[in-house]
Order: C-alpha cells, then structure tokens, then sequence
C-alpha cells in the first residue's frame, strides 16, 4: 500500500509540478535577496571609494601644506641671505668709516706733536736768548 501511494504521487506530472514550485520559490528568493546582495556590494564599494576619496584629498592637502612649508621656508632663507648681506656692507661701511676717523685722530696728534715740539723750541730758545733759567722748581 505504501508502494502503491509512491507511484501515484512520483509520477512525472507531480514531478515536474513539484520542480516547478521550487524553481518558482528560488526566483523569488533570489529576486527578494539579490537587490539586498547588490545594495551591500555597492554600500562597501562607495564606502571604500570615500574612503580612498579621502584619503586622496588628504594626501593632496598635506602635499599642498608641503608645498606651502616648503615655499615659507625658501623664503625666509633668501629673506635672512639679504639680511645678512645688508648687515655685512654696514659692517665694512663702519669699519671703513671706524679707519677714517683712527687715520684723522692719528694726523691730528701727529699735527699736535709737531707744534708742541715747534713750541717747545720756541720756548726754549726764547729762554736761552733772555737768559733765564726757567725750572720746574720755579713754578
């Protein structure tokens, strides 16, 4: 009896009704989850592309604060070049300068010491002609 109840319901029309219906469910759980499949493929795909995004846009920022950096500190050491540069031609200005006034002074002793020396001739002649015998312990 139980032979008997097989055959009748394996034959090949309830088969292929039976096929039918599972082949129905499949499509329509595959229709149901292969959008949510898509949706989380295209979810981490958009994520990973902001996150490259971003990572591209901070690398480009930081390249660009480089550069920037970069430029300040070119700058500054042409700027500090120059000014060392001006400092060094006041410096040979002052000692050309500093030369001029130890040559002036020099000549004006030396000028100095001439006539104190003419006078002092003038002096001593004077008292030499007059005779007197001027002495410190006179003073």
């Amino acid at each position: 009896m139980l032979l008997a109840t097989i055959d009748t319901i394996l034959t090949p029309t309830n088969i292929m009704f039976v096929l039918g219906l599972l082949g129905i469910l499949f499509t329509v759980y595959n229709h149901f989850k292969k959008p949510q499949e898509d949706n989380d493929i295209n979810k981490v795909v958009t994520e990973k592309d902001l996150g490259t995004k971003a990572t591209i846009l901070a690398q480009k920022e930081a390249e660009g604060k480089a550069l920037l950096l970069q430029q300040q500190v070119i700058t500054e050491k042409e700027f500090n070049s120059k000014k060392f540069i001006e400092i060094g031609e006041r410096f040979n200005n002052t000692d050309h300068k500093i030369e001029d006034l130890i040559n002036s002074v020099n000549n004006m002793n030396l000028n100095l010491s001439k006539e104190l020396m003419r006078i002092g001739t003038l002096v001593g002649q004077h008292l030499i002609i007059t005779g007197d015998n001027f002495t410190s312990k006179n003073v």
